[in-house]
């Protein structure tokens, strides 16, 4: 109930931000380590980036999600497609750079 709350009200102030709908939206699905890191950063800088976005999403896919969570999760992907491209691609890059360190 607090979720809906949350993401009905922030419909209202914000309409246009869906990285942070996106986000209200995915974290709860299986615990909070997703919205502390969310918290944190908009704590630090005052916003979101892109790479707290994908921090995010990771942090989400390291949980062991049950077959409910993991259906629910995907629905909210497939809400946000650009959320989530940008999230594969951010993540994509990452690995392109950390491939960099092995040689």
């Amino acid at each position: 109930m607090k979720q809906t709350a949350l993401i009905k009200r922030t419909l209202e102030v914000y309409p246009e931000n869906k990285d942070l709908l996106f986000l209200l939206e995915a974290m709860p699905i299986p615990e909070a380590n997703a919205f502390n890191i969310a918290y944190l950063a908009v704590l630090s800088k005052g916003k979101l980036s892109q790479s707290d976005l994908t921090t995010v999403y990771a942090a989400q896919l390291q949980n062991k999600l049950s077959p409910e969570e993991t259906k629910q999760f995907i629905t909210v992907l497939k809400k946000y497609p650009k959320q989530y491209q940008r999230c594969k691609d951010y993540i994509k890059l990452a690995q392109e750079n950390l491939k960099t360190l092995d040689t």
